[in-house]
């Protein structure tokens, strides 16, 4: 029994204190050539909120930098009039010849296109993985994601070539 009604076991069993700290457990460090970055526009989790207006650069940078170590590129996408599908060119990381993708969407209707990319460029730059070409921006079908009165569509689309 504890002192106190404070429950039973001594200080380090309970986590709290000398010596009772757990060890965190340690991956192996893995890219991936491709991330798909699709937030919502706002969430709270236990581990705080994310607002994509605001925070979006928090969830590009590791998205980035995990693609950047994936260590192939993949063609232009496939899609109406092309000649088939995308290509892989398998290159070495950290050769720095190749590298991933990160196909990055925004739904926020108040961020405008070019501001957005702009942004996105900005923060890989700042990562340390700057983007290899000018992002492809893709369109989302008018039928499925209508845009708004200004003719914007709040659905954005692109791929970051890390």
């Amino acid at each position: 029994g504890g002192v106190g009604g404070r429950g039973g076991g001594n200080r380090a069993q309970r986590g709290r204190g000398g010596g009772g700290v757990s060890q965190a457990v340690k991956f192996e460090s893995r890219g991936f050539g491709v991330v798909v970055l699709d937030p919502p526009t706002f969430a709270a989790s236990p581990f705080g909120a994310v607002d994509i207006v605001r925070d979006y650069q928090t969830l590009l940078k590791p998205a980035a930098l995990i693609a950047a170590r994936g260590g192939s590129t993949f063609g232009p996408c496939s899609g109406p009039g092309s000649s088939g599908s995308p290509s892989p060119s398998n290159r070495a990381a950290g050769s720095g010849e190749g590298g991933g993708m990160v196909l990055a969407t925004n739904h926020v209707s108040g961020v405008l296109m070019e501001d957005w990319l702009e942004e996105c460029a900005r923060c890989c730059a700042k990562a340390g993985v700057p983007l290899r070409q000018d992002p492809e921006v893709l369109t989302p079908h008018a039928e499925d994601f209508p845009t708004l009165d200004d003719g914007r569509s709040p659905l954005k689309i692109a791929i970051l070539r890390v």
